[in-house]
């Protein structure tokens, strides 16, 4: 053996070594990037296909302003018990401030005192004892209407998006953001509606604030219970926590289908006689 030979034999085994060894390191990257994407390809399949939220919120929102606009029309928007003198009174007021059971209008006219002041020389302020008036039972009622009917409009238009959705297949990002546009339109309309029913319960102090006042007009007690506006306030407080809800769980969705991906990103890749990269 020609002592020379000793020298090329030996670079060639640390070359082969090498090589043997960035072999193994890129089939063990290979095999855990082939892992990664079994584990999550499944997922996203799913996604895809049936998991891919079909948001019922539409449709949720159509049943409860259906139901709220039945109860706008036929729940009483006002239950009055009032003593005049020695007779006590108890009566149910619609909207409109319609009362069928009054007969004696007398005793109509007394109950409108809390409403409108009898003094005929008091300023516009003076005449509001309780914050309201009588017209408050006719355009409230309608301004509630039409924010009902408008998140009927809502839903019904997302839900038709939700119904093309399973067909056209949009895109993940696209659906959660045309979800969360809607929700954000439920809210908005829910805080008009909440600001129209606290007018009737605001009501309550100012009608203890201004008792002395209201006296003078022959009342000597009232119990005010406004029935729909409560129902109402509780409607849009409902509506607007589940929207609320509705577009956190959107944020935490997007959030995590952003997270999936990263690490994709960071798989290593190794060249050949080089440091991994």
């Amino acid at each position: 053996m020609i002592p020379g030979n000793e020298e090329p034999t030996d670079d060639f085994l640390l070359v082969r070594k090498k090589r043997d060894k960035v072999k193994e390191e890129i089939l063990d990257e290979t095999f855990k990037k082939a892992e990664f994407l079994k584990n999550t390809q499944p997922t996203k399949e799913k996604r895809k296909a049936s998991d891919k939220p079909f948001f019922k919120s539409g449709i949720i929102i159509i049943i409860i302003a259906l139901a709220a606009l039945a109860l706008i029309n036929y729940t009483p928007w006002m239950y009055a018990k009032y003593d005049i003198g020695d007779i006590s009174t108890q009566q149910f007021f619609y909207k409109d401030f319609e009362n069928k059971e009054i007969q004696n209008n007398e005793t109509y006219q007394n109950i409108t005192h809390l409403f409108n002041s009898p003094c005929t020389n008091c300023t516009n302020n003076s005449q509001n004892y309780i914050g309201l008036t009588i017209d408050d039972f006719k355009t409230i009622p309608k301004l509630t209407t039409y924010g009902f009917i408008a998140l009927v409009i809502m839903g019904l238009i997302f839900t038709i998006f939700v119904v093309i959705d399973r067909f056209r297949n949009f895109s993940f990002e696209k659906s959660y953001l045309v979800c969360s546009i809607f929700a954000a339109g439920y809210v908005i309309t829910s805080v008009f509606i909440l600001l129209l029913s606290l007018k009737f319960l605001a009501s309550h102090f100012l009608m203890y604030y201004n008792w002395s006042f209201i006296t003078t007009s022959g009342i000597t007690d009232a119990r005010l219970i406004f029935l729909a506006p409560i129902m109402m306030l509780f409607f849009s407080c409902a509506i607007m926590k589940g929207s609320m809800t509705l577009m956190k769980i959107n944020f935490h969705e997007v959030e995590k289908r952003l997270e999936s991906k990263e690490p994709e990103k960071s798989h290593s890749t190794y060249r050949y006689g080089g440091a991994q990269i």
